[in-house]
C-alpha cells in the first residue's frame, strides 16, 4: 500500500498504519489496538531503550545477527542496561573473595543490598509493572488464544 494512501486514511491510526507497512495487510482492529497499546506502554522509557532500538534498526537494515547485537550492546550505559555493569562488579567481587553463590546472596541480604542485574529494582510479583498488567489484560480479553 503506498504511503500516500495510508496517510490519507484517517481511520487507520498508528496500529493500522504499522499493520499495513510491516505486514502489508489490514489486521483485525483488536490487533491494531494491541500494537498501539504496546507503543503507549513503552513510550515512557523514551530514548533509554537505545540498545533494543539499535538492534532492531540494524537487523531491519539487513545486518547479520552478530552485527545487530553488537549495535545494541554498544549502547549499554548508565541510562540503559547499566545494571549489568554493576552486576559484573558485584559478581567479580564475590568471585575474588571466593564466596559461593549462597554466601554471596547471604552477604547481600545481611547488608541489605540489591543484587544488580537480577529482576527489577522496584517491580516484583507483589508490585507488578502496570504496563505488563495492562498488556496481559488486553491480550486475555481480546485475543482468541493467549
Amino acid at each position: 500500500v503506498p504511503i500516500s494512501e495510508i496517510a490519507a486514511d484517517e481511520t487507520l491510526g498508528v496500529g493500522g498504519t504499522i499493520a499495513l507497512l510491516w505486514f502489508r495487510r489490514r489486521l483485525p482492529q483488536y490487533v491494531s489496538k494491541f500494537i498501539e497499546l504496546c507503543m503507549i506502554t513503552t513510550a515512557d522509557h523514551g530514548p533509554c531503550v537505545s540498545g533494543a532500538h539499535n538492534t532492531i534498526v540494524a537487523a531491519r537494515a539487513g545486518k547479520d545477527l552478530v552485527s545487530s547485537l553488537i549495535s545494541g550492546l554498544a549502547t549499554i550505559g548508565p541510562r540503559f542496561g547499566g545494571a549489568l555493569d554493576d552486576a559484573a562488579r558485584m559478581f567479580r567481587f564475590a568471585f575474588d573473595q571466593g564466596f559461593s553463590a549462597a554466601e554471596f546472596v547471604e552477604l547481600c541480604k545481611k547488608e541489605k543490598k540489591v543484587i544488580m542485574g537480577i529482576g527489577h529494582r522496584v517491580k516484583s510479583l507483589d508490585n507488578p509493572d502496570a504496563r505488563v498488567v495492562l498488556i496481559k489484560e488486553y491480550a486475555r480479553k481480546h485475543f482468541p488464544q493467549t
